[in-house]
């Protein structure tokens, strides 16, 4: 799975993306169990892939 697809999936959800040299993977908008509106950790690239690509199956 790409960075292209990853960022795709995510943007369903969030406003902005931004996949780090590390494999991080952070979103902007509503944090997950929250009203609050931030930066957050979504998780890491690898894993990122492997569950999306798991969820296609």
């Amino acid at each position: 799975m790409t960075n292209n697809q990853i960022r795709a999936r995510i943007l369903e959800t969030a406003d902005k993306v931004v996949i780090k040299r590390n494999g991080e993977v952070h979103a902007y908008g509503v944090m997950p169990n929250s009203n609050v509106t931030g930066w957050y950790l979504v998780g890491f690239r690898d894993e990122l892939a492997r569950e999306f690509e798991g969820e296609a199956a």
